[in-house]
């Protein structure tokens, strides 16, 4: 198992808050805190309703001849494309540069200067980022993602807790933590970031 690219605290972080000694962790144990990290992330993720650490997303919006767009997801890091389609092959009609437009990058909204988008269904096509930089996830989230890695770890290391585990990966084993009981405490911290889609 590998630590996914997106994972809003590393093995590194969960090795440095467990406090191991100067040998290190067992292969073993890394496969655990692999596993543990990914696991709170894709939970964490779900539970907010947004991706945590940034990643390109592809939406494509209704234009309603208004100047404005709210994206899906917010925060935002940066958008990479903002384009208006036209007829069923999507052909681009216009490209937006970044001067054409202003990013309210906490709320997720795009803003025009001088138009409105063209009216359309799913005509408005936009490239971007949503999230935080790893550099500022919140401090709250990071916090209550490492309580709860080290009380998945203190479970899994303790072997009492084998609800929380359902599988381990080590020489061809998968280890997968069932990581959908959200301790209290963690919930209570990663409330405030939760986020409503409506699809």
């Amino acid at each position: 198992m590998a630590e996914l690219t997106y994972n809003i605290i590393s093995v590194a972080n969960l090795r440095d808050w467990i406090g191991f000694p100067a040998t290190g962790p067992t292969a073993r144990e890394v496969a655990a805190l692999e596993a543990i990290a990914n696991g709170v992330t894709d939970a964490t993720e779900k539970y907010l309703g947004r991706p945590v650490v940034g990643r390109t997303r592809t939406e494509y919006l209704d234009g309603s001849g208004g100047r404005e767009l709210a994206l899906q997801y917010s925060p935002v890091v940066s958008i990479t494309t903002l384009q208006s389609l036209t007829g069923h092959d999507a052909t681009v009609y216009e490209t937006f540069v970044a001067g054409d437009y202003l990013l309210d990058s906490e709320v997720g909204r795009v803003m025009l200067w001088s138009k409105g988008f063209p009216t359309g269904r799913k005509n408005i096509k936009v490239v971007y980022i949503p999230g935080w930089t790893l550099a500022t996830v919140p401090a709250n989230i990071v916090l209550g993602l490492r309580l709860w890695g080290l009380q998945l770890f203190k479970a899994w290391n303790g072997g009492a807790a084998q609800e929380e585990i359902v599988s381990q990966s080590l020489d061809g084993q998968t280890t997968v933590f069932r990581v959908d009981v959200m301790p209290k405490k963690v919930e209570g911290i990663l409330k405030p970031y939760r986020q409503i889609v409506m699809v």
